[in-house]
């Protein structure tokens, strides 16, 4: 039998299995979160902002973002860390007026968008799923510890 299957059509097949599996998928990650949270409690004082979910709202577990508490802070020494570690990091995005090249045609300098900018500057996210074990995110938990003794 042939088949003309066009990306979309397996997509939508992959999509149709997980669906199967939402549910436990989502508690899964949901624990490995609050395993992080949990563990990265002691560094929200003076360290780290972590983000927990507000009254009547569900964060959906796919990325575990962070910000540093100093305003004055980069946190580039902080990404290189967890890099050498083996934990890959990305951006938390910031503002795309001011600190993304490809927006530079609209003509905003640094300082138009404090907040967004402060957060560019400051925050970092790095991936997570349900296939990571309990270890896995004590480790995540340990590096960052070490990067802050």
């Amino acid at each position: 039998v042939w088949t003309n299957a066009k990306w979309n059509e397996l997509c939508a097949a992959v999509a149709l299995e997980g669906l199967e599996k939402f549910d436990e998928t989502f508690a899964r990650r949901r624990k490995i979160r609050a395993r992080l949270l949990e563990g990265l409690k002691s560094l929200e004082e003076h360290r780290l902002i972590l983000y927990h979910d507000d009254p009547g709202e569900v964060i959906s577990p796919h990325a575990f973002p962070i910000v540093l508490k100093d305003e004055r802070d980069d946190i580039s020494d902080l990404r290189a860390h967890l890099e050498q570690a083996s934990i890959q990091t990305k951006s938390l995005f910031g503002s795309l007026p001011t600190q993304h090249k490809a927006f530079a045609f609209l003509g905003h300098k640094l300082g138009d968008f404090p907040v967004a900018e402060r957060i560019g500057r400051a925050g970092l996210h790095f991936g997570y799923n349900e296939f990571m074990t309990d270890d896995d995110a004590d480790y995540v938990v340990e590096t960052l510890r070490e990067f802050f003794r």
